[in-house]
């Protein structure tokens, strides 16, 4: 009589997996295969992808159970409406590779994203965190360009090559300019476990809390390559950006008497971002002294030619505001 060990059938499932991808998911079921099927194009095979549905109204835990039948690496959860972060932290917990990559319904991989950034990590146990340039993309296609060249610091930084390079001071140059999407981002199993997810009680930027957190307990990677296709879609940007803003400023506090220790010139350059994130609220509210305030303060703490032409246009703005009310 056999064993029952001999009858086991060994499957992919059964195998630990050398990467972990964790994908929350809301009504994204016009996305989410196109995400799914740029990770079965990776020449990484050894996976699990770990989907939390979170309460979908647009059959998406119907489609991912019928998925799971066709892809057992696929392992399906549903939740009822905690939102994202609590999203990821219940698969967190749940993860069994070493490695976890995380990528949003919404946007997809570029071929070999996992397989490099997974081969940086091998060669590199010290790393912590490593993330990757992207492209943003409109449904409609639309090129908005790649993140990197966007950040006025950061893209003095950028190496040449499409390697992986370790990245100096990461905690202050992520505080300075959060270049990190979340859907091209690796980190360790071991020091999440260390260090906690995402922080539930943060209404909007958790992301940007956690890398910085990572940031400061180990080496952080990066690469020049965009290998991950982020999609800007429309709707409820005001409020999404003020909700952000707030919360921003919660994190900058958590980190700032750390960063202004080892980097004075990061504490500014954050609080030059925060100043401009605000006045494109208030802009988009047509609110435009407010905006031009907010705006040349962001020149004040961290001077550029873009923060200059867009006080000017904002005083131009408001002017014109006041005439034609006074013509009205």
């Amino acid at each position: 009589m056999k064993s029952t060990q001999q009858l086991i059938k060994i499957t992919p499932v059964d195998v630990k997996p050398l990467v972990s991808i964790v994908i929350p998911t809301h009504n994204c079921l016009e996305y989410l295969p196109k995400a799914i099927e740029s990770i079965f194009e990776q020449n990484l095979h050894n996976i699990e992808i770990l989907i939390i549905d979170d309460n979908s109204t647009d059959g998406t835990w119907q489609w991912l159970q019928e998925q799971q039948e066709i892809h057992p690496q696929i392992r399906p959860y549903h939740l009822r409406g905690v939102g994202s972060a609590r999203a990821r932290n219940f698969a967190l917990k749940r993860v069994r590779a070493e490695l976890i990559a995380f990528l949003d319904a919404d946007d997809y991989w570029h071929k070999n994203k996992l397989i490099k950034q997974y081969r940086f990590h091998r060669d590199n146990p010290s790393a912590v965190l490593s993330f990757t340039n992207y492209h943003h993309t409109t449904p409609e296609k639309t090129d908005l360009g790649d993140c990197f060249h966007y950040w006025p610091h950061f893209k003095h930084l950028i190496k040449e090559d499409d390697d992986f390079h370790f990245l100096e001071q990461p905690t202050e140059r992520i505080y300075s300019e959060n270049v990190i999407g979340t859907s091209c981002v690796m980190i360790k199993t071991k020091t999440y476990k260390l260090l906690g997810g995402f922080d539930n009680k943060l209404k909007s930027a958790e992301d940007w809390d956690l890398w910085l957190r990572f940031s400061k307990f180990g080496k952080v990677g990066f690469c020049n390559e965009q290998l991950m296709e982020y999609l800007v879609r429309p709707g409820s940007k005001t409020s999404n950006r003020l909700r952000r803003l707030n919360q921003m400023q919660v994190i900058m506090k958590r980190y700032r008497n750390y960063v202004r220790r080892h980097n004075i010139w990061s504490v500014f350059q954050a609080d030059g971002r925060l100043e401009v994130g605000y006045a494109e609220h208030y802009a988009e509210q047509e609110q435009f002294m407010l905006a031009f305030l907010h705006q040349f303060k962001g020149f004040i703490y961290n001077p550029s030619m873009r923060n200059l032409k867009a006080s000017a246009a904002f005083i131009w703005h408001g002017v014109q505001q006041y005439k034609a009310k006074k013509m009205a």
